[in-house]
């Protein structure tokens, strides 16, 4: 699906090439036009299914570093054998931003972040799994359980034996 609104973008920006009277205007827009059309397919399309992975100001500096590298693309269009056809793959350069933006750990980090401590149990306890936690055997994880729920089974444990020390081995 991405390839081909990448060849729609470049068509439409083939289009306004032919209808744009010659000079860098002929260059600089078509190649502009397709690129952010392509990028705002990218954005839309994504954003819904991962988070962005670099804060807002990081990525205006890396938008405006890829649009310096399609100006230099077009001012070396005199250097570049086959520039006409060439510039048509412009809109590759959006996919690398829009990969740069997002690759899913903005999202996962701040739910990571919006859970933080778990229900149930005080303070005490908590600092008590913590220390749980770091043992190599723990006979409450068990494979596709989240740390959440080995949290409560601990909890649930904890409770029904009374406060165990948090070296102790539960029998499972």
């Amino acid at each position: 699906m991405k390839g081909i609104v990448a060849i729609l973008c470049s068509l439409v920006g083939y289009l306004l090439a032919q209808f744009l009277p010659d000079g860098a205007l002929a260059v600089y827009a078509p190649m502009m036009i397709a690129y952010h059309l392509f990028l705002v397919f990218l954005v839309v399309t994504t954003v819904q299914d991962k988070g962005i992975s670099i804060s807002p100001v990081s990525a205006v500096i890396t938008h405006f570093a890829c649009l310096a590298l399609l100006v230099v693309f077009a001012e070396a269009r005199a250097y570049i054998p086959y520039f006409s056809i060439i510039r048509f793959f412009t809109p590759g350069i959006a996919a690398f931003e829009a990969a740069w933006l997002f690759t899913g750990k903005g999202k996962k980090a701040q739910v990571a972040a919006d859970t933080g401590e778990p229900m149930g149990g005080t303070a005490e306890d908590y600092e008590d799994f913590i220390l749980y936690l770091r043992q190599n055997e723990r006979p409450f994880s068990k494979p596709g359980r989240s740390v959440k729920e080995e949290y409560k089974f601990w909890l649930a444990y904890r409770s029904k034996n009374g406060a165990i020390n948090s070296g102790t081995r539960p029998a499972v």
